[in-house]
C-alpha cells in the first residue's frame, strides 16, 4: 500500500484503495492506511489522507472513532 502512495494518485488508484479497504472485514487495511497518514514521507501521508476523503459513508463510521 505504501508503494502506491509514494506517487501522484490517479482517480482509478484512489478508487482501488477505497475498494480494497471497504467493509468491516477490511478494518485491518483501514488501520494500515490510517498509520500511513503519520508517515515521514509527506507525499505518502497526504495521499493516505486524500484517500480517506473518498471513503464511502459506511466506511466513514470506522474513521469517526479516530476523530479525537
Amino acid at each position: 500500500m505504501k508503494t502506491l502512495l509514494t506517487h501522484r494518485l490517479s482517480q482509478s488508484e484512489i478508487m482501488q484503495l477505497c475498494a480494497s479497504t471497504h467493509g468491516a472485514h477490511n478494518n485491518h487495511l483501514k488501520e494500515e492506511l490510517y498509520q500511513l497518514t503519520l508517515d515521514a514521507d509527506r507525499r505518502v501521508a497526504v495521499n493516505a489522507l486524500w484517500t480517506f476523503t473518498h471513503f464511502a459513508a459506511a466506511d466513514n463510521v470506522w474513521l469517526f472513532a479516530k476523530h479525537d
